[in-house]
């Protein structure tokens, strides 16, 4: 689940809801969120426990494209390349 915050008015305004990815796991452990910086709809987090690069539809909320990895690789981190539409996953 990912909270959806007003910061101007401190507030939780919505949420995010992940599921489960592909294999019935549970996406709870959310290690990293970055917003795309050439298209700022799409929401990219990784995921350790679900496994799972996720991306996430800003404009409706939804889970667009989930990545469930290999069994034996953790998504760790990413990072985005600002200006292009390349990212960098580590397991």
């Amino acid at each position: 689940m990912i909270h959806i915050l007003d910061t101007a008015r401190d507030a939780d305004i919505g949420v995010i809801n992940i599921g489960k990815q592909k294999f019935g796991k549970f996406c709870t452990q959310t290690n990293q969120m970055s917003v795309d910086p050439v298209d700022g709809r799409w929401l990219y987090a990784t995921n350790a426990d679900g496994n799972s690069l996720l991306k996430v539809d800003l404009a409706t909320s939804q889970v667009a494209a989930p990545r469930t990895e290999r069994g034996d690789q953790r998504t760790r981190v990413l990072l985005r390349q600002p200006g292009t539409s390349r990212a960098y996953v580590s397991h």
